[in-house]
C-alpha cells in the first residue's frame, strides 16, 4: 500500500501498524521528502498526530518524529490544538521528550504552556516534573499543574516525597492546589502522612473545602489514630461542609468494626447549631440507624425540639426507620407523651406560635400511619394500637390517633374507631374510607368485610353506619354478590340519614 501511495500512512489503521510492528517502513514516513497523495492535502507536511510505541524505534526514528512534532509546536500559523497537541506526542518519546517539553512550559501562550505542564509527567522523567509542577500550584497555571502533580507524585519514593509535599505547603497556594497536596502524603504512604495531615487540619486559617477534603481522606484510612482525630473534630465543630463530608460515606463501604462509631459521629452532626448542617446530618440518620447506639436520645432530642429551624422532619424518619426496625417504641411512647405534656402547658394566646408540640405529634402519628399503609412489615402493631389509644386520649389528637388505629388494628380496629368518633361525623366519614382502604389492602372483600359491615350497621350510629357503607363498596370487585347486595338495601332504611343518602349512592347495577 505504501509503495503504490505513500499517503496511505495517513490512514490511522495503517499508521496504527507501521508505528507498533512494521518500523522498518518508518523511514519512508520521517524521510526528508514528505508523504504525499490522494490521503494528504497539497502543501502540507503530515506529520503523525500520536505515537502509541515510540520505544520500539531506532534512536533515528524518535529523534525525526521529535523534530517534526517540535516544529509543529513552533508554528504561528498552525492551531492552538494542533500546536498543544505536539507538545504533548512528544512528552512520549522516550529520551527526547523531557527536553522538547519542558521549552514550552514556561511560554508566554498560555495554552501552549499549560499542555506542557500537562505533558510533562507523562515524560520518561515523571520525578524531575515534581519540582515544576509545583512551582505553578500557587499561580494562574494552577488549575493544570495541580493534576499533573499527583502523576508525577506516583514515581517519587515515599521517603522523599512527604519532605517535598510539606515544604509546599508552606508556601502560599490557591485552595484546589492545597486541596490535592495535601491528599498525596496519604495517598502514597508517605511516612509523614500523619504529622502532615494533620498539620494541615489543624491551621486556624484552613479553607473549609481543604478542611472537608481532608475529611475524605480520613474516611479512607479508619484504621490510622489521626483519621478519627480528624472526623471528631470535625463532627464536633458542627461547620456545615464538615458535616456534608463526614455524612458522605456509606456504611456498607466501611469496615464493620468501625460502623458504629462512625454512626456515633453522624448523631454527632445531628446537633450542629448550623441548621443545614444539622438536617444534613439527620438526613443520613436513617441509613446508619443499625449502628447508632444513642439514636433513641438523638431522635427524642430532634422530636422535641421546638425551634422554627429544627429538624423535626428528619427526626421523624428516623423514628419510623427505627420502628419496622422493630425498636424505639419506647422512644415513640416518651416522645408523645412529652409532646402531649408541652401542648397542655402551651396557650393558645401566643402571637409567636400556635400549638407548635401540638402540630409536632400529629406529624409523628401521621407519619407512622403512612409508613404502616405503606408496608406494615416488621413494625409491632400492637405496641402501635397502644400508642394510637394514649393519644386519642388527647382531643386535639384524636382524628389523627384514630387514623393510625385503623392502620394497626385488625376486625375490631373498626369498632373502636366509630365508638371514639361516634360525635363527630365529619371525621367519621373520613375514617370510614380509611378502615375501606385497610379492608381492602388486607384482603377482607370476600370474607371479613361483610361481616364487620354488618355489626356496623346494626351499631345504628351515624359513625358506624358511614363505614358500613364504605365497607360495602367493596362488593363492585364481586359484582355485589350477595351478602353485599343486602347489606346495601338494608343500610338505605337506616335511621340515620346520612347513612341512608350514602347507601342510595352505591350504585348495584349498571342502569
Amino acid at each position: 500500500m505504501l509503495r503504490g501511495d505513500l499517503s496511505t500512512i495517513a490512514l490511522p489503521s495503517v499508521w496504527g501498524i507501521v508505528e507498533a510492528r512494521r518500523t522498518d517502513l518508518l523511514d519512508l514516513v520521517f524521510g526528508k521528502k514528505a508523504p504525499s497523495g490522494a490521503f494528504i492535502a497539497k502543501g502540507l507536511r503530515w506529520v503523525p498526530s500520536y505515537a502509541s510505541h515510540p520505544r520500539r524505534w531506532l534512536p533515528r526514528h524518535r529523534e525525526r518524529y521529535v523534530e517534526l512534532l517540535s516544529t509543529v509546536a513552533a508554528d504561528a500559523g498552525a492551531t492552538v490544538s494542533a500546536r498543544c497537541a505536539a507538545i504533548r506526542s512528544a512528552a512520549t518519546v522516550p529520551d527526547l521528550g523531557w527536553d522538547t517539553v519542558r521549552r514550552w512550559h514556561n511560554s508566554s501562550n498560555v495554552a501552549l504552556a499549560e499542555a506542557a505542564l500537562g505533558a510533562l509527567p507523562w515524560t520518561d522523567r515523571p520525578s524531575e516534573a515534581l519540582p515544576l509542577l509545583l512551582d505553578h500550584t500557587g499561580d494562574d497555571r494552577a488549575r493544570v499543574a495541580v493534576y499533573a502533580v499527583r502523576r508525577a507524585a506516583r514515581f517519587v519514593a515515599p521517603s522523599r516525597l512527604g519532605a517535598v509535599v510539606a515544604t509546599a505547603l508552606a508556601g502560599p497556594l490557591k485552595v484546589t492546589s492545597r486541596k490535592e497536596i495535601a491528599r498525596l502524603a496519604a495517598d502514597f504512604s508517605a511516612p509523614q502522612a500523619a504529622s502532615i495531615v494533620y498539620a494541615e487540619w489543624s491551621r486556624p486559617d484552613a479553607h473549609r473545602d481543604v478542611r472537608a477534603a481532608l475529611i475524605g481522606v480520613a474516611r479512607l484510612r479508619l484504621q490510622q489514630p489521626y483519621a478519627w482525630r480528624i472526623l471528631t473534630e470535625a463532627a464536633e465543630s458542627g461547620e456545615y461542609a464538615s458535616i456534608v463530608a463526614i455524612a458522605a460515606a456509606q456504611p456498607m463501604l466501611l469496615p464493620d468494626s468501625t460502623r458504629t462509631r462512625y454512626a456515633s459521629l453522624i448523631l454527632a452532626g445531628c446537633r450542629s447549631t448550623d441548621p443545614k448542617a444539622a438536617e444534613h446530618a439527620w438526613a443520613r440518620v436513617p441509613v446508619w440507624a443499625p449502628w447508632a447506639d444513642d439514636l433513641d436520645a438523638t431522635i427524642m432530642t430532634g422530636l422535641t425540639d421546638l425551634s422554627p429551624t429544627g429538624p423535626a422532619r428528619y427526626a421523624v424518619a428516623a423514628l419510623v426507620t427505627l420502628l419496622r426496625s422493630g425498636t424505639g417504641y419506647a422512644t415513640l411512647d416518651t416522645a408523645l407523651r412529652r409532646l402531649v405534656n408541652l401542648d397542655l402547658a402551651d396557650p393558645d394566646d401566643n402571637p409567636e406560635r400556635d400549638r407548635v408540640p401540638l402540630r409536632r405529634a400529629d406529624s409523628v402519628l401521621s407519619a407512622v400511619a403512612a409508613a404502616v399503609r405503606t408496608d406494615e412489615s416488621g413494625f409491632d402493631l400492637d405496641a402501635l394500637a397502644g400508642t394510637a389509644r394514649y393519644a386519642a386520649n388527647h382531643d386535639p389528637l384524636l382524628v389523627e390517633a384514630v387514623k393510625l388505629l385503623v392502620e394497626v388494628t385488625g376486625e375490631d380496629g373498626p369498632d373502636e374507631a366509630c365508638d371514639r368518633l361516634a360525635d363527630r361525623p365529619v371525621a367519621a366519614a373520613a375514617a370510614a374510607d380509611l378502615v375501606r382502604a385497610a379492608a381492602q389492602r388486607r384482603d377482607w372483600t370476600r370474607e371479613v368485610a361483610p361481616g364487620v359491615a354488618a355489626r356496623l350497621r346494626d351499631r345504628g350510629d351515624h359513625s358506624g353506619g358511614l363505614t358500613a357503607v364504605a365497607l360495602t363498596r367493596l362488593g363492585t370487585s364481586v359484582g355485589f354478590a350477595e351478602p353485599y347486595r343486602g347489606l346495601v338495601r338494608s343500610l338505605r332504611t337506616h335511621p340515620v340519614a346520612d347513612v341512608r343518602d350514602a347507601a342510595y349512592a352505591v350504585r348495584l347495577s349498571d342502569r
